[in-house]
């Protein structure tokens, strides 16, 4: 059997232009260096990946492309110009990749550097198993509907909630089975994707720490993270 794991890191598509928040995120300093730095650390760290590709903006791919060889020199990173969708670009490495059996993607946030290696290997073992996996915590607050922003339509049980976080995981036979269909969803990302067709989703616990850094408060909490070590 020829397990392979790829990991595709984006940012779900979002603005990048010169001036645009995402692009500014990601270049964001956290205690010293970019953010994108410390998620590609941990995910080379777990040695689970045949090789790390990240999309980022056409204008920083040089910036991010030079620190990342001069940080990690061994890591088996490929920098690709451009910012598409985390669909996008789980369907564009499932192209670029060696067809093997049980070969899984692994699809990740640049900015989101404080994932653990036990969610990263039970999203791999979840995906290659079964096919398809998210990443979830269990909601911490009560959540509401509202059709209107004016009333309550429907209190769900909170015991049923789970707020998503990152990674989701995809056998790569499985994604390019429904490739085309999946392509014309209009779904951001694989799980959405797959889920709208019917497919099965299975849940890997995920952890409070495992945050995204986009807003200045969760550059602080991630400050605070680094020099708890």
């Amino acid at each position: 059997m020829n397990e392979k794991c790829y990991a595709v890191l984006t940012a779900g598509g979002e603005s990048s232009g010169p001036g645009s928040p995402y692009t500014a995120q990601l270049m964001e300093d956290a205690d010293g260096r970019p953010i994108y730095l410390y998620t590609v650390e941990a995910l080379a760290g777990s040695g689970l990946f045949e090789e790390i590709i990240l999309y980022v903006p056409a204008g920083i791919a040089p910036a991010v492309k030079r620190r990342l060889a001069e940080a990690l020199p061994d890591a088996p990173v490929t920098v690709l110009a451009g910012n598409p969708s985390q669909l996008e670009a789980a369907l564009q490495t499932a192209d670029r990749i060696p067809d093997a059996p049980d070969t899984v993607l692994v699809l990740h946030d640049l900015l989101r550097p404080f994932v653990t290696d036990r969610i990263l290997q039970e999203a791999a073992e979840t995906a290659r198993r079964s096919g398809v996996c998210d990443t979830a915590v269990p909601s911490a607050d009560t959540l509401f509907v509202s059709g209107n922003g004016e009333d309550i339509d429907r209190i769900p049980d909170r015991q049923n909630l789970y707020q998503e976080q990152a990674p989701q995981a995809v056998r790569a036979d499985l994604l390019k089975k429904h490739a085309e269909a999946a392509g014309k969803s209009g779904a951001a990302d694989v799980c959405s994707a797959l889920h709208g067709l019917g497919v099965q989703i299975f849940l890997v616990r995920g952890e409070a720490a495992n945050i995204r850094i986009a807003s200045p408060a969760e550059r602080r909490a991630a400050r605070a993270l680094l020099e708890e070590g």
